[in-house]
């Protein structure tokens, strides 16, 4: 059980509420020293006022963090992880979420938008959940693969062919497997540009 302590002095610091005990001192949030209504002399349970704090600061730390550019709920999981707020770390992404700071469908769909038409599905999720999107909304965001958008990166790449061999429809699907396109769209999109004349797209 938590003993009480008295509050000898107070101190106003750029960093925070400097507080002084017989045993020490310790650096206080702004927002949680006027939440407690601490003063001189009160009795103050230390341990439970050190984790209001640092539960704030935290807070205020990932608000800052993801209010300069769109981040993931995993992203800010990790950011407070690696600085010693662990354990803070779900309360804290669900204050964001509810607050606005954080939405991992909007996170999905910008970076859906900027990759659209030139990677694939695979390599979506992929990126996604590295990026720290959960598993889950992930793969409940709609990705479309449109052959049209295949059709043209194979013509980008492969303009100087005249014709198209097997060993060259093989180089194309290695190329486009590896961007995260689903094998059937590369198949019909293969199947769609292998006998057109290459030498039209030149000029």
């Amino acid at each position: 059980m938590s003993s009480s302590l008295v509050i000898r002095s107070i101190k106003n610091t750029r960093g925070g509420i400097l507080i002084f005990l017989d045993e020490g001192s310790y650096l206080i949030n702004k927002k949680v020293f006027l939440e407690e209504d601490i003063y001189e002399g009160k009795d103050i349970c230390l341990e439970d006022l050190i984790e209001k704090s640092d539960f704030r600061n935290a807070l205020e730390k990932a608000r800052n963090y993801s209010s300069r550019s769109i981040k993931s709920s995993g992203k800010i999981k990790s950011y407070l992880e690696e600085r010693g707020y662990s354990r803070f770390a779900d309360r804290i992404v669900e204050s964001l979420v509810t607050e606005g700071y954080v939405d991992d469908r909007l996170f999905c769909e910008t970076y859906y938008s900027s990759v659209k038409g030139k990677k694939g599905i695979f390599y979506i999720r992929n990126k996604l959940i590295e990026r720290g999107v959960p598993r889950e909304i992930v793969y409940d965001f709609p990705i479309q693969e449109n052959i049209d958008d295949v059709v043209a990166i194979i013509r980008k790449k492969y303009y100087k062919m005249e014709k198209i061999d097997i060993k060259t429809q093989k180089k194309m699907y290695l190329f486009l497997f590896n961007r995260g396109f689903s094998s059937e769209i590369i198949k019909k999109a293969i199947n769609f540009v292998k006998n057109e004349d290459f030498s039209c797209e030149k000029g």
